[in-house]
């Protein structure tokens, strides 16, 4: 499920934070087609790199989106002081871009 290990993606793991929880290192590339949110693109690419951090990877991993959605909407939530019951617009919006991620991943082999 995971991309092969190129050894220039070394650099980005070195710098790059989660896409999912923007909380841990990203670890695991994970490649996606390029999508719409809202009418906007939220990609830059035909195919994209997004990384995740161990926690996040193994609830990609274990097909456990609802999971994936509350850490991501938790981190989130203390990242900005928002109390969770004013936040709740933020959940849905996290747990539809994490099914629309879901429907575009792409495989290039395992690792």
């Amino acid at each position: 499920m995971r991309l092969k290990e190129a050894p220039w993606m070394e650099s980005i793991h070195a710098v790059q934070e989660c896409d999912f929880c923007h909380e841990g290192l990203g670890i695991t590339s994970y490649g996606c087609r390029n999508f719409e949110y809202e009418g906007n693109r939220v990609l830059n690419a035909k195919v994209n790199l997004l990384m995740a951090c161990l926690q996040c990877s193994q609830l990609i991993e274990a097909g456990a989106w609802e999971e994936l959605t509350e850490c991501a909407f938790e981190a989130f939530l203390q990242r900005n002081g928002t109390r969770r019951k004013e936040a709740l617009p933020v959940r849905m919006r996290i747990d539809e871009i994490h099914q629309m991620f879901r429907e575009h991943m792409v495989f290039v082999g395992n690792s």
